[in-house]
């Protein structure tokens, strides 16, 4: 790392070594259980944003992983800047639902048919209340 006017300046091996390694925290199965992912997000939620689906994902599964004692709500609530795409309670419910099931998943990367994350989702809904 270089220091230029005062700013720390990163090598591109510097960026890519971080981005590998930021990749394989969220996605340890790397590229195909990212791409399952998103899959299983815009099939379940074909009306919304794929990329604004997967970035909420994304920031919501890190804040549980770097703070595994917060449930997924409280998660959610400390995402101050991801609050613009919670526009309703089934999006979350079937995010949450992904997110259990990515917990337990294994190299299969067997997840769970829609159906039964649309079921999961359905018991989450019910504890959802709208965000302030």
């Amino acid at each position: 790392m270089a220091m230029f006017f005062g700013m720390n300046i990163k090598t591109r091996e510097e960026r890519e070594k971080e981005y590998k390694e930021y990749t394989l925290k969220i996605f340890p199965y790397g590229e195909q259980q990212r791409d399952r992912v998103r899959l299983l997000l815009s099939t379940m939620l074909p009306k919304e944003d794929p990329v604004s689906l997967l970035m909420y994902y994304i920031q919501l599964k890190e804040k549980l992983i770097d703070h595994p004692e917060l449930t997924v709500f409280d998660a959610e609530d400390s995402l101050q800047s991801m609050r613009f795409l919670l526009r309703s309670l089934e999006m979350r419910a079937v995010v949450y639902a992904i997110l259990e099931a990515d917990q337990s998943i294994g190299e299969s990367l067997s997840y769970p048919s829609s159906q039964q994350l649309r079921s999961a989702a359905d018991i989450y809904i019910k504890q959802l209340r709208p965000l302030r």
